[in-house]
């Protein structure tokens, strides 16, 4: 919950940039904006590398591998985060570790992930349309979303395997704006990473970056987003303001 009581109307600097009633749609990145996920997806992860006979990478570590599906999040894990080894890494090298991550992060039913202050309640009294564009695969997605209680929040889910590109390609935030029927320019992005970041730049889309995100443990201020966000009321008015 804010610290302060905030009302639902978007502050002085964003109705500037949109006008008095705001941006007409919102996407919203999901690990590191909204949810901690890095608890299951690490336990996920160590599971995986026992099974393969390898140490444990734990937590900090997963956490700078968080970003580009869980594919990526895979090759980082097998090469110990060198992007090089990762990425020559072949699709059939893949497939064993990936059944073995699916089955470990399916089976945790998401226990450990938290929702990051706020979240919540600004999902519930921000009623402008919403839709989540993540690099999560659909297969992890939907289930945690019912899990949280959210899926009446977004109009529409974005998921890393529903089109042949993901962030930080632009193409699931121009498919989110065609299917809102807004253009970029009254659209808002929100995130925590330079993926976030950098597709939106593309769309010509504004951009809000949390900074209580994962980045791959950089700063995300390096990003230069619109907005720098500690929390998602920062973009709304406070009452007693």
């Amino acid at each position: 919950m804010p610290d302060r009581d905030f009302s639902v109307q978007w502050n002085s600097a964003v109705r500037q940039r949109f006008g008095d009633t705001g941006p007409e749609l919102v996407l919203l990145d999901l690990d590191g904006t909204l949810i901690d996920s890095v608890p299951d997806l690490a336990a996920a992860v160590d599971t995986m590398l026992a099974a393969l006979g390898r140490e444990p990478a734990g937590q900090q570590q997963v956490s700078h591998w968080i970003g580009n599906g869980a594919d990526m999040l895979i090759r980082r894990a097998l090469s110990c985060g060198d992007e090089d080894a990762a990425n020559a890494l072949t699709a059939s090298e893949l497939q064993i570790p990936r059944q073995l991550f699916d089955t470990a992060y399916l089976s945790t039913l998401h226990q450990a992930t938290g929702v990051f202050p706020g979240v919540s309640d600004w999902l519930e009294r921000v009623t402008t349309p919403k839709i989540l564009i993540t690099n999560k695969p659909r297969l992890f997605t939907v289930p945690l979303i019912d899990s949280l209680g959210w899926t009446g929040h977004f109009v529409r889910l974005i998921c890393g395997d529903d089109f042949s590109e993901k962030k930080p390609s632009p193409m699931p935030l121009f498919k989110a704006c065609e299917f809102a029927n807004v253009t970029p320019s009254n659209t808002l992005m929100i995130g925590d990473s330079r993926h976030d970041i950098g597709a939106a730049k593309a769309a010509a889309i504004c951009s809000a970056a949390v900074t209580y995100g994962y980045n791959h443990g950089d700063d995300i201020a390096l990003s230069h987003p619109d907005y720098l966000l500690n929390s998602l009321f920062d973009l709304m008015e406070p009452k007693n303001a």
